[in-house]
């Protein structure tokens, strides 16, 4: 037993509890959210509550898992872990689970796995792998650029085609704010602002199907279809907005608890946290929120090799990208793409994944003073 203390104080020595406390902090707060909007008067399933617990427990443990193993070794499996995925994907398309017209899931029969979510923590693996290569303040060529962008195309387009635009969009800015942030040639750069504003109207007439043309045109102006495709951003604005400065009270947001704002408990939990704690509260969370990426991203700054600064940058871009985005989408500013906010919103293969990326930053601190 005595043995065993030694080896449990040996191995949270190291880790940063300004860190731990801040993600339990923001677990709270979207576990009392969660709750506020699952059981009210027209609840939603109350066991979504239980299940969230049970995915937060599960994220803890992939948490230390990451932290406890050296991180380099993470460079053997990010390819093996690249072709596994484009396999699930694959398969995801013609047999996985479907809901609402799109094909998400595989049903491994305790847990819905959403391969898409994880792919965004392998990606970030692999890109940082190829990144550690390069050389110190070398900036990437067209050629590096291209190479980059087939393998990252693979899997993107393949979640694309689920259709999932939200996840695919995110993935893309993630991995651009790696490649960005080591460097690209000036002439890269016109080729990528060349391609896409050629890419843009073609892919308005050929990739988006009819309802993503209408969530792009609703979000411009919502008013024009307020009970059908504006009716999501329209319930979420007055949620937000009825909240006030000091918000409603725990359980007293009527557009949640009589059913008005639609996904409370995923894409808009962050309506429902506004409504009932208002503008001070919303503030507070976003602080919480801002300080454990600047901690992250403080990890990223003293990491001990190349490798470890680009997983860290690749997990404070996770959290920074979806809560942009959610944010964004919540107060009409963006279109309704389906991003959760990490942390808070319900779901097993997001909240695995924020894990994820976690216990990778802390695993790159715990090994900051390795040489």
């Amino acid at each position: 037993m005595k043995i065993l203390y030694h080896e449990l104080i040996k191995f949270f020595k190291k880790i940063d509890f300004r860190f731990v406390v801040l993600i339990l902090i923001l677990q709270g707060i979207g576990l009392i959210t969660l709750y506020s909007a699952t059981h009210g008067a027209y609840s939603l399933n109350k066991f979504l509550f239980n299940r969230q617990i049970l995915w937060l427990f599960s994220g803890w443990l992939v948490f230390f898992i990451l932290y406890g193993i050296d991180y380099s070794f993470l460079k053997k499996v990010a390819w093996p872990l690249y072709f596994i995925h484009i396999i699930l994907l694959i398969f995801t398309l013609f047999f996985g689970e479907e809901s609402q017209k799109v094909k998400r899931w595989i049903d491994l029969g305790f847990f819905n796995y959403q391969p898409s979510e994880f792919l965004k923590f392998v990606l970030v693996l692999l890109v940082a792998h190829k990144l550690s290569f390069q050389e110190f303040k070398k900036i990437l060529s067209l050629g590096q650029l291209i190479e980059y962008g087939l393998f990252i195309a693979l899997p993107v387009v393949l979640v694309a085609i689920q259709p999932d635009l939200g996840t695919a969009g995110i993935s893309i800015l993630l991995l651009s704010t790696l490649i960005l942030f080591n460097g690209i040639s000036k002439k890269s750069f016109i080729w990528i602002v060349a391609i896409l504003c050629i890419s843009i109207p073609f892919a308005w007439k050929l990739v988006l199907k009819p309802y993503q043309k209408n969530r792009i045109t609703s979000f411009i102006h919502p008013e024009k279809d307020p009970r059908g495709t504006g009716y999501n951003i329209i319930q979420s604005k007055i949620a937000i907005g009825s909240g006030g400065l000091k918000g409603k009270g725990f359980s007293k947001g009527t557009q949640h608890q009589l059913q008005f704002l639609p996904e409370r408990h995923t894409d808009f939990i962050f309506s429902v946290l506004s409504e009932e704690y208002g503008f001070l509260g919303s503030l507070g969370t976003l602080i919480l929120f801002l300080l454990l990426i600047f901690l992250i991203l403080s990890y990223a700054a003293q990491a001990r090799n190349r490798f470890g600064c680009y997983l860290c940058l690749g997990s404070g871009m996770f959290l920074f990208w979806h809560i942009l985005l959610n944010l964004a989408m919540t107060m009409g500013l963006f279109p309704v793409t389906g991003s959760p906010l990490p942390l808070m919103s319900y779901g097993g293969s997001h909240s695995l994944t924020a894990m994820a990326f976690l216990g990778l930053a802390a695993s790159v601190n715990k090994q900051k003073d390795l040489f």
